[in-house]
């Protein structure tokens, strides 16, 4: 009889992949002293919005392009709680108690990329108020 720890899973979860996103929203960005030195929660790399007010809480707005803003291949959730969800039960999969998931991989983008290599970034949401962050490669 195998024993698993309370935080183990066997089955990987696997959230949808792909960016997703209408041609009409333009793109926003906050720039400040320290743009681009941080990793927030979504890992570090360049975050970007379908929001002007969200990218103003960041700094000066600039206007974006989509060539040069948006991951190729996103893992994709519809809100910060579905991301949350899903960072749970990939703790579970990997034998992680959730509160230990910082001090073993302080960068939430290295954590992913253990089990989907392929992934450059993350999308939260799919309309006027979503949340774009291309990894660092």
């Amino acid at each position: 009889m195998k024993l698993i720890h309370l935080y183990e899973t066997d089955t990987l979860p696997v959230p949808p992949m792909g960016l997703k996103l209408g041609s009409r929203y333009r793109l926003w960005r906050g720039i400040n002293d320290t743009s681009g030195h941080n990793g927030a929660d979504y890992g570090r790399g360049l975050y970007t919005t379908t929001n002007r007010k969200y990218a103003a809480e960041y700094g000066k707005v600039i206007e974006v392009s989509r060539w040069e803003a948006l991951p190729d291949n996103p893992i994709r959730f519809n809100t910060v709680m579905e991301w949350q969800n899903w960072l749970y039960k990939y703790d579970r999969y990997n034998g992680i108690a959730p509160r230990d998931r910082y001090k073993r991989y302080p960068h939430i983008d290295e954590y992913v990329r253990l089990n989907f290599p392929d992934v450059d970034g993350v999308q939260i949401g799919t309309t006027n108020d979503t949340i774009f962050v291309a990894w660092a490669v």
